[in-house]
């Protein structure tokens, strides 16, 4: 199973890739794609989160985290990693390559639009296209709210008619390339069925936190992981996407 995550940051989604390959028995890869410098606008994206966010890739901390975790988390022989933008390692993938793509990094409409009409390219036929970040889709709001705030440039916004904040460029990239798409908590994946798509149907009543992320009984620092989980339930969506919701894929590899 051919695997390639765009955006990696501290390796939490791409350790959960491995370690869900190792426990389901699947001879596979996991391809990382990431950039691991500044590249969010500061000008816009005022929040101090955002300049702590460029501060680290600046310092190279995000990347050499990313190296450590995948070492101590025994995934090594799964994961390997290109970096660079998404606008310099996509174009050189030979097409229908991959069986999965996750899609986690810059949340820029222009962006997004560029990784997902490569990802479209990229994947193999029955393959899943996947991503993070998609709490609310296009269809959903209200068009001329929705327009201002894809205009504005910025990552995360406040929805007023939804009451909720949002990542508009995820939201408008998506909607552009698929409409209506099957999510979870922010989660969101289609099925390439050439010459179109097809929804995808994920069993999430069995959700389990991966245990990776759970506290090493051992305190000693050269085997614990250091893995940045954000507050949400991602390791686990993605866990359970490959354990349950792929499966099939075993079949015709």
């Amino acid at each position: 199973m051919r695997i390639l995550e765009v955006g990696s940051w501290a390796g939490t989604s791409a350790v959960s890739w491995g370690k869900a390959l190792e426990e389901i028995g699947v001879n596979g890869s996991v391809l990382c794609v990431d950039f691991w410098k500044p590249y969010l606008d500061l000008s816009v994206d005022v929040e101090p989160i955002y300049a702590e966010m460029n501060e680290a890739a600046a310092e190279g901390k995000v990347f050499r985290l990313f190296q450590h975790n995948v070492q101590c988390c025994g995934v090594a022989n799964y994961v390997s990693y290109q970096q660079g933008s998404t606008t310099e390692v996509l174009p050189r993938l030979a097409s229908d390559s991959f069986d999965v793509i996750f899609l986690d990094g810059s949340h820029r409409y222009e962006d997004v639009a560029f990784d997902i009409g490569h990802a479209s390219r990229l994947i193999s036929d029955g393959g899943i296209i996947c991503g993070d970040d998609l709490e609310l889709q296009r269809h959903d709001l209200p068009e001329r709210e929705h327009r201002a705030a894809v205009a504005s440039g910025r990552d995360y916004v406040l929805s007023e008619a939804k009451g909720c904040h949002y990542h508009p460029g995820v939201a408008e990239a998506v909607g552009e390339a698929f409409g209506p798409v099957a999510s979870w908590e922010g989660l969101w994946a289609v099925m390439r069925r050439k010459p179109s798509w097809a929804t995808v149907t994920l069993d999430v009543s069995n959700l389990r936190m991966p245990l990776h992320l759970l506290e090493d009984p051992d305190p000693s620092p050269r085997s614990q992981p250091v893995i940045e989980t954000r507050a949400s339930t991602l390791p686990e969506r993605i866990w359970t996407l490959l354990r349950s919701g792929l499966r099939k894929a075993r079949a015709r590899l």
